[in-house]
């Protein structure tokens, strides 16, 4: 579900069920594939909260887009864990100036009561573009 409530702003908010299969092939799993093996099923609530003030959603000249969110499984299945994140989108152009685009995205998750984030929810770096910064369990709080 979804509504705006001002010139460039909407909210969001939505709730998903899955059930998930993990089968990992006998030689070339990993110890941490081996250990989630089987059925996980995941109820989830999220919420987002977007500001798009692009002039044209299809092909933006200028304006920027944010949607930070959060996902809360752990309303019933087997998972439990927090998720968030924020991608913006920033483009700015001028037809007598050079264009300028820009895009970011930063993500948190945490497992809670004794449980990890299951890997088929995991968040994960991809694409020919990304930069990782991996920072270690024990320097966050």
């Amino acid at each position: 579900m979804s509504h705006p409530f001002a010139e460039y702003w909407r909210w969001h908010t939505g709730y998903r069920i899955s059930r998930d299969i993990i089968q990992p092939p006998q030689r070339l799993a990993t110890p941490d594939l081996v250990a989630q093996k089987g059925a996980t099923i995941t109820s989830s609530i999220g919420a987002s909260l977007t500001r798009d003030s692009r002039d044209v959603i299809a092909a933006p000249t200028k304006g920027a887009q944010t949607t930070p969110r959060s996902t809360s499984p752990g309303l019933g299945g087997d998972s439990q864990f927090l998720q968030g994140d924020l991608p913006p989108d920033l483009l700015q152009t001028d037809l007598a100036r050079p264009h300028l685009g820009m895009r970011g995205e930063a993500g948190y998750e945490a497992g809670w009561g004794g449980k990890e984030v299951p890997l088929v929810r995991a968040l994960y770096l991809g694409g020919p573009n990304t930069i990782a910064l991996q920072i270690p369990q024990r320097f966050l709080l």
